[in-house]
């Protein structure tokens, strides 16, 4: 790598990325954040795990961070990148930039940028002294691209893709002469098989505990530390009856975990979804992933859990 110079113009001047959410929530890790970064400009990002969620600007870094721990909601977000910038002056630049190329969930605008020219217009305008219908479709206008236009062709596509199928039949089909079906002769009738001794029935165990997917940084930062879990997809039913919750680790492909749930589960801002807060996790599980992939939660029992060997046991 080159050596730096220093008369070359400097954008950034410090940095740090995917930093624990609980750096700004307590005091004394927050007083590190604001050891170096006090009082300095630039731009944010907050993230789920690495999904881009929110990007802003800032004159005052752990001021502006502060404000969205306490007035977002803790499932939105549980990790943030800062940049600081040389100066105040390019913060909005550099803000638009990733606006415009990242497209973040939670932003409703893309940014402007101070003097730059558009130049897809002198394209579109040269364009179509050639070809204006086949050079639409080359560069698009503005009414077609930025943030609010992805969301609605995002909600476009999710429609389209739920609609059916219509039946179509195809201009060369013929109907196909019948073919003549020759009865096979009859087989013997088989020997009476004797009747198996009846079993004894096999009570199902209530169901009690839940188990939930996640990273294993949602599992350290969320279940661990802030004891909770922020997502359970389950109907009102199920939430009555749950007073245990295990989380499979994704990465480790094992379930080691579970915890008592504190009260009742809290209905989110989502139909069917469900926020729990748990006492201390308990290390008294070793299930592993075993031949089928968790896609949902799993409802069982604890002292099945237990004695569980594999997801399978569970699912069985």
């Amino acid at each position: 790598m080159p050596p730096f110079k220093k008369d070359k113009m400097v954008l950034v001047i410090g940095h740090a990325e995917h930093v624990s959410r609980d750096m700004l929530e307590k005091p004394e890790y927050l007083a590190i954040i604001k050891e170096f970064v006090a009082g300095k400009p630039g731009v944010y990002a907050l993230f789920e795990d690495r999904d881009l969620k929110y990007v802003g600007l800032a004159e005052d870094l752990p001021r502006r961070l502060s404000t969205h721990s306490k007035k977002r909601p803790q499932d939105e977000w549980d990790n943030f990148s800062l940049y600081i910038t040389a100066n105040k002056d390019s913060i909005h630049e550099l803000e638009s930039l990733i606006l415009h190329i990242a497209l973040p969930k939670k932003n409703k605008k893309s940014g402007a940028f101070a003097a730059s020219e558009e130049l897809d217009k002198k394209f579109r305008q040269r364009g179509k002294e050639m070809d204006e219908k086949k050079w639409l479709k080359l560069v698009p206008s503005k009414k077609d691209t930025g943030v609010r236009a992805t969301r609605e062709r995002e909600k476009t596509n999710a429609s389209e893709k739920t609609q059916p199928k219509k039946n179509r039949r195809a201009a060369t089909d013929i109907p196909k002469p019948r073919r003549r079906v020759v009865k096979p002769a009859p087989e013997p009738m088989p020997e009476p098989v004797p009747e198996p001794t009846p079993q004894p029935r096999r009570v199902a165990k209530p169901i009690d505990t839940v188990v939930c997917a996640g990273s294993e940084t949602h599992f350290r930062n969320i279940f661990l530390n802030q004891r909770r879990w922020g997502s359970v997809k389950m109907d009102s039913e199920q939430a009555d009856q749950v007073r245990f919750i295990a989380i499979y680790r994704e990465e480790k492909d094992r379930v080691t975990h579970f915890a008592r749930i504190k009260d009742h589960p809290s209905p989110s801002a989502t139909p069917g979804v469900f926020q729990v807060w748990v006492e201390e996790p308990v290390d008294g599980a070793n299930v592993s992933g075993g031949a089928k992939a968790i896609a949902g939660p799993i409802f069982t029992n604890l002292d099945t859990l237990k004695s569980a060997t594999s997801l399978d046991d569970l699912l069985d």
